[in-house]
C-alpha cells in the first residue's frame, strides 16, 4: 500500500480518489494498484499512454481523471518529507557509485600516468605534468564506461535508493542529502583510489629522465675531452661495487664493455684514487697484448694513457675518465690531466646533485674558500695530487733518514682550528685541536721540539701516546718542527715518533736534517713564487729557532736552488738576471 500511495501522490490524486467502488457484484479492486501499475508501465513505454487513451474502456474515463486531478490541484495537497532514516538511506545510495568512481578514477590515473611518465616522457622529453594530464584522460574515459557497471553492482550489493514519490525526490532537503551522499563517496574514492602510490615508485620517472640528461652531458664530456686534449679515444666508467667491476657509461671510438676493477690502468686508478699519466704502456706491467693491441676490436694499438679518477663527495672512487693515444704528442703533459682533473671535478658534483646530495657542491666551495685564504695556493687538483705524492715520498725519507718508527706532516687549518693529516707513514689520517699536545705547543710557539721521553714530560697523555691513533705504537722519543711561511706564520708541523735502537732519542744532526726538510716544503706548499729574500728570512729565523749554525756554503746552496728554477743544476743567464731582478726589487723597490 505504501507504493500505491506513493504513486496516487505522484499522481497527484487524494486517497479517497483511490478507494475501490462499494457496489455489489463488482469484483473489489484495489484503484491505487491499477494507478501504481499504470505510472510504472508508462515510465516504462510511453507507447503505453497512447494505447490506453485509444482503449474502448477508457471512454468517460478521461474526463472524470481530469477532473479528479484538476480538484487535487486545487485543494493544494501538502507533499510529506521524507524520514530521517530515508534520507540517509538517500545519502547512503548516492555515495556509493560515487566511491566506485573515485578510485576507479584515482587508480587509473596514477597508474597510467606513471607509466606514460616513464615511458613517453622520457623518451619524447615531456614533462610530469603533461604525464599527469594524459593519465587524468584515460581515467576519465574509463569513468564514463564504468559509471553505469559501479551502480549496477551496487544494487546487486542491496543498496538501493528508498521508495519516495516524484514530489519527495525534488525536495531541497532530499537534493541536499543527495549531494552530501555524492561530496562523501567521492572523497573516500579518490582517497582510496590513491593505493597505488603504496605501490609505485614516485621518482622513477625523474630519476630516468635525469639519468637520460646525465648520459647526454656525459656523453658530450667525453666527446669534448678527445677533441680538447686531442685524443684518439676517451672513456667514462663508473664503478659498480656489487659487481666489483668498471662499466662504460660513455664513450668516444671505443664500444661499451665491462671489466673487473682490479684489472688494467683504468682498475689501478679506481683502486687507489691517483691518477696515472703513461707516456708508453707497453713498457709498464699493465700492458696486455690481448688488450691493448687491438683495443676492444676496435684495431686501436694503446701507446700513450691518461687516466683520472672521480671521486665523491665522501673521497669514495665513482669512476674514471681515460683518453687514449695523444695525436699531436707522444705522451699527455700536465696541461692535459689539469684539464681532465677539473673535468672528473664537475662530473663529481654533478653525480652528487643527482643523488639529491649538495655535499660535493659544498666541498667545491669550501676548497675555493680554503684557497682564497691560503696565500700561494693553487687551484688544481691534478698539481695538487703530483705534489702529494712528492710530499708521501719526504715524509717516508725522514722515517728511513732517522731511524724513526713513523713520521707525518699535518697542516695548520686556522678557519677550524684544527690541525690535519696531510701525508703520513705508518699513521693514520687524523685530524686534532689546534692547541693540543706536542705539534700544538710547536704550532703556537713556532719553535722545535725534541723530547727524549715523552712520559716523563708534561706534555704525556696516556689516552693520546700509549696505542697511538690505534696503530699499537707506543710514543715515546718524538722530534716535531714547524714549517713556516715567509711572514712567519707556522702553516704544517712535521713530526717523527720514536728513534729505533741503538739510539733510543733524536740527535742534533736529526734536528738539522728536519730543518733542511721543512725549508724545503715550506717552499713547496706556498708555490713557486716565494722570493730569494724570503727564502733567506725564513732560514735565518729556522736557524735562530733550532740554534743551529749554518755554514756560508749550505745558504750558498739553498740560494743556488732557488736561482736554478729549471733545476737543471746549471745558472742560464735569464735566470741569473731573474733573480738580480727579485733582490733589486726587494731591497731598493726597482726592477
Amino acid at each position: 500500500m505504501l507504493r500505491c500511495r506513493a504513486i496516487t501522490k505522484r499522481c497527484g490524486l487524494p486517497r479517497w480518489y483511490c478507494k475501490p467502488p462499494n457496489n455489489e457484484g463488482t469484483p473489489n479492486i484495489d484503484t491505487e494498484d491499477v494507478l501504481s501499475a499504470i505510472a510504472r508501465a508508462i515510465d516504462e513505454d510511453q507507447d503505453i499512454a497512447r494505447k490506453i487513451a485509444s482503449s474502448p474502456h477508457m471512454a468517460g474515463m478521461a474526463a472524470k481523471l481530469n477532473s479528479a486531478l484538476t480538484e487535487a490541484t486545487q485543494t493544494g495537497v501538502e507533499v510529506e518529507a521524507p524520514s530521517g532514516r530515508e534520507l540517509r538511506l538517500v545519502a547512503v545510495t548516492a555515495s556509493i557509485p560515487f566511491v566506485g568512481f573515485g578510485i576507479l578514477d584515482n587508480m587509473l590515473m596514477i597508474i597510467c600516468g606513471d607509466w606514460i611518465d616513464t615511458t613517453l616522457c622520457v623518451t619524447l622529453g615531456f614533462s610530469t605534468m603533461a604525464a599527469a594530464a594524459l593519465g587524468n584522460t584515460i581515467s576519465d574515459a574509463g569513468g564514463v564506461y564504468s559509471g553505469g557497471m559501479v551502480e549496477d553492482w551496487a544494487a546487486r550489493w542491496g543498496f538501493q535508493a528508498p521508495m519516495l514519490s516524484r514530489a519527495q525526490e525534488v525536495l531541497p532537503i532530499t537534493r541536499s542529502w543527495e549531494r552530501f551522499g555524492q561530496l562523501i563517496g567521492v572523497v573516500i574514492g579518490c582517497l582510496l583510489g590513491m593505493f597505488p602510490l603504496l605501490l609505485i615508485d614516485s621518482r622513477k620517472g625523474e630519476k630516468m629522465k635525469q639519468e637520460k640528461r646525465l648520459d647526454e652531458m656525459y656523453q658530450t664530456v667525453v666527446e669534448s675531452v678527445a677533441e680538447m686534449l686531442d685524443a684518439e679515444a676517451a672513456i667514462l666508467m663508473f664503478v659498480d661495487h656489487e659487481e666489483n667491476e668498471l662499466y662504460t657509461r660513455a664513450t668516444e671510438n671505443v664500444p661499451e664493455f665491462r671489466c673487473p676493477i682490479d684489472k688494467g690502468v683504468m682498475g689501478a686508478v679506481a683502486m687507489t684514487g691517483k691518477f696515472m699519466n703513461i707516456d708508453d704502456v707497453r713498457s709498464t706491467t699493465y700492458f696486455s697484448s690481448k688488450r691493448h693491441e687491438n683495443y676492444q676490436g676496435t684495431g686501436l694499438k694503446v701507446k700513450s694513457v691518461l687516466c683520472m679518477p672521480v671521486i665523491g663527495p665522501d673521497n669514495k672512487v665513482l669512476g674514471v675518465v681515460e683518453v687514449i693515444n695523444k695525436k699531436s704528442a707522444p705522451e699527455f703533459n700536465d696541461k692535459d690531466e689539469d684539464v681532465l682533473s677539473a673535468i672528473c671535478s664537475h662530473i663529481s658534483t654533478a653525480i652528487g646533485s643527482q643523488d639529491g646530495s649538495d655535499n660535493a657542491f659544498k666541498q667545491t666551495l669550501e676548497l675555493c674558500e680554503k684557497s682564497l685564504k691560503n696565500r700561494g695556493t693553487r687551484l688544481n687538483t691534478a698539481q695538487n695530487t703530483r705534489i702529494d705524492f712528492l710530499f708521501r715520498l719526504v715524509v717516508e725519507e725522514v722515517t728511513t733518514a732517522l731511524n724513526a718508527e713513523a713520521a707525518q706532516l699535518l697542516v695548520v687549518d686556522k678557519t677550524n682550528d684544527v690541525l690535519f693529516t696531510k701525508v703520513s707513514d705508518k699513521l693514520p689520517a687524523f685530524r686534532s685541536p689546534l692547541k693540543d699536545g706536542i705539534m700544538g705547543k710547536v704550532v703556537s710557539t713556532g719553535q722545535v721540539l725534541c723530547i727524549p721521553d715523552v712520559r716523563e714530560s708534561v706534555y704525556f697523555d696516556k689516552r693520546r701516546h700509549v696505542n697511538y691513533q690505534g696503530t699499537g705504537i707506543n710514543v715515546k722519543s718524538v722530534l716535531c718542527h714547524p714549517i713556516i711561511d715567509d711572514t712567519n706564520q707556522v702553516i704544517a708541523v712535521i713530526e717523527a715518533i720514536n728513534k729505533k735502537p741503538p739510539e733510543t732519542e733524536f740527535t742534533t744532526k736529526d734536528m738539522a736534517f728536519v730543518n733542511a726538510v721543512a725549508s724545503h716544503l715550506a717552499l713547496n706548499m706556498q708555490g713557486p713564487g716565494t722570493s730569494l729574500k724570503s727564502v733567506l728570512r725564513m732560514m735565518v729565523k729556522q736557524h735562530d729557532d733550532t740554534q743551529n749554525n749554518y755554514s756560508a756554503q749550505q745558504l750558498l746552496n739553498l740560494a743556488f736552488e732557488e736561482v736554478d728554477e729549471n733545476g737543471d743544476g746549471v745558472i742560464s743567464k735569464e735566470e741569473f738576471e731573474a733573480a738580480g731582478r727579485r733582490l733589486l726589487s726587494a731591497r731598493y723597490g726597482v726592477l
